[in-house]
């Protein structure tokens, strides 16, 4: 990105909405998975105009952001060091250990993913950037509480789908979630953890399908 762009989670979803502009759509569905769940709320309180349904699967919402085990991340970030912390990554044995990747999906995801991202994130000094700029965002307690609360604003329809065995967000959040969500209903999608997208990518976008097709 360029150096002035603002990364952080708010610039971010400033973002968003500057991309569906420049693509000259209106009444998007919205899909946000994990911090991208967070973007996804910032962008439908703020750009309500121009999203049509919002897709929430597993994310942060209300004061569990970011979850406890990644809360060093943010920190981390604003002095400097969040490569440091980066680099066993690098090494094939720690991936699984919970602040890896462990807890996002039941199954291991596949090395040359990670390779790829990884990669990627100490080859380039931009993307170490961004990165940094972006994370270091990440942790202002109240701003999901607050968003949560203009969430009854966004009166399109919303569905809530929800991995059944998330061991990072809780199921009562999709619960509070489709709550303060005027049009919601929350599904709950089993055996998958966080990223339904990798443990039930077939259910997943069943699910979002069926939502697109049943509301106007």
């Amino acid at each position: 990105m360029r150096p002035d762009v603002d990364l952080s989670i708010k610039g971010v979803g400033q973002v968003v909405a500057d991309l569906i502009e420049a693509l000259g759509v209106r009444q998007v569905t919205l899909v946000g998975n994990d911090t991208g769940g967070a973007i996804a709320q910032i962008v439908a309180v703020r750009h309500a105009e121009r999203i049509g349904r919002l897709v929430l699967t597993s994310c942060e919402a209300f004061d569990n952001f970011p979850p406890p085990i990644f809360r060093m991340l943010a920190p981390a970030a604003r002095v400097g060091v969040l490569s440091v912390i980066l680099v066993p990554l690098r090494s094939r044995a720690p991936r699984r250990l919970p602040s890896g990747y462990g807890r996002l999906t039941h199954e291991p995801l596949p090395h040359h993913l990670i390779d790829d991202w990884i990669a990627a994130y100490f080859s380039d000094s931009g993307i170490r950037r961004d990165t940094r700029a972006f994370v270091a965002s990440l942790g202002e307690r109240n701003l999901l509480c607050d968003i949560a609360e203009e969430l009854a604003g966004f009166t399109k329809p919303a569905l809530v789908a929800w991995a059944a065995d998330d061991r990072l967000f809780p199921v009562s959040h999709a619960e509070r979630l489709a709550l303060a969500l005027p049009d919601a209903r929350v599904v709950l999608i089993e055996r998958s953890r966080t990223w339904v997208m990798r443990d039930q990518p077939q259910r997943t976008a069943e699910l979002i399908r069926d939502f697109i097709r049943g509301t106007e």
